[in-house]
């Protein structure tokens, strides 16, 4: 049985476990921007900008996966999601910069999402490739359990701004630990990205429950991760952050 836990694989679960801080602390957003007086309406629109942001990058990341390296793009959307971060620390009321932050931070992640799970595929051995996604989910998930917890006991709701910046700490270290590694696959030995392709498995009709099962998945997360929180301060929990330590260890 070929090995799994490499010095390669270790690494690059290591740096998604750390970037996963940054998308995992999203939830407290909202009760930042409840707290600055935006409406539902509004939160809702600004969480979103972040989805407009991923759905417009991820054709290009796929191509840039193929072109530049699954690292290039790593270190990339990193860099982005860093700086998204440390705008949310100078969001002082409800207008374009929570949108142009969230948006900044959809793109940071369309292209981290799509680039740590496309390197695990080429780390893991193909014996063990569906073991092991499920391994490096987990690391995911983890950060999910313990990052809104942190934030929400740590800072009351006018100073949760402040957290975010010091995630991108965290995201900055992941750079780090993910540098040395190397790609597995040169530029002529993977798959070239054809638009055409991408299309034709969207119109295959054998497909079709996979994307509306989906979609419809990806709407219900939306929503829970964008209102959970808010939605249970405002029913009077006393520690609502501790909401998502069931949703992580569920998970």
């Amino acid at each position: 049985m070929p090995k799994l836990f490499t010095a390669d694989f270790l690494r690059l679960t290591s740096g998604q476990f750390l970037h996963a801080f940054g998308f995992s602390a999203m939830p407290l957003l909202p009760v930042y921007l409840g707290w600055l007086g935006a409406s539902r309406e509004e939160i809702g629109q600004i969480m979103a900008s972040a989805a407009v942001g991923g759905l417009l990058c991820r054709p290009l990341v796929g191509w840039a996966l193929d072109r530049f390296g699954r690292r290039r793009v790593l270190i990339l959307g990193s860099a982005m999601s860093m700086v998204a971060l440390l705008m949310i620390g100078f969001i002082d009321r409800v207008g374009p910069l929570a949108y142009a932050a969230r948006f900044v931070f959809g793109v940071g992640e369309g292209a981290l999402f799509t680039g740590y799970f496309a390197f695990a595929s080429d780390i893991i051995p193909e014996k063990r490739r569906t073991e092991g996604l499920a391994i490096f989910g987990i690391f995911g998930l983890i950060p999910i359990a313990i990052n809104p917890v942190l934030g929400g006991l740590g800072f009351e709701a006018a100073e949760l701004r402040y957290y975010f910046p010091l995630l991108a700490v965290l995201l900055f270290a992941s750079i780090l630990v993910i540098w040395p590694l190397r790609e597995r696959l040169t530029a002529a030995e993977r798959p070239p990205f054809v638009v055409a392709r991408v299309l034709g498995a969207l119109a295959d009709r054998a497909l079709w429950p996979v994307w509306f099962a989906t979609s419809v998945f990806a709407v219900l997360v939306s929503v829970f991760m964008t209102f959970a929180t808010v939605t249970a301060e405002a029913r009077g929990i006393e520690s609502p952050a501790l909401f998502w330590l069931t949703y992580g260890v569920g998970a």
